[in-house]
């Protein structure tokens, strides 16, 4: 993953069952629901995560308030799924 400008492994995931909050995946630059591909993108991570136990791996802030973290749900990382 180093290669993609990711770091060398994801930071350690958290369990936390705080209520619900907005995340951007780290290291994608996914598309809003109206731009191209912004529904398939939505799809395809409401499928990898709705109704599951989500492990967040915090990395940084955005100029938002944000979270940028990895998910990681069992042995999949969401990031990397979404770039396939």
């Amino acid at each position: 993953m180093a290669a993609l400008g990711y770091p060398s492994e994801p930071p350690p995931y958290r369990r936390n069952l705080e209520a619900p909050k907005k995340i951007r995946r780290w290291g994608i630059d996914c598309p809003e629901k109206n731009q191209d591909f912004g529904t398939k993108a939505k799809n395809i991570t409401s499928t990898l995560v709705f109704a599951k136990m989500v492990e967040v791996g915090p990395v940084t802030t955005d100029r938002y308030g944000r979270t940028v973290a990895f998910l990681r749900v069992g042995d999949t990382v969401v990031n990397e799924e979404l770039i396939r």
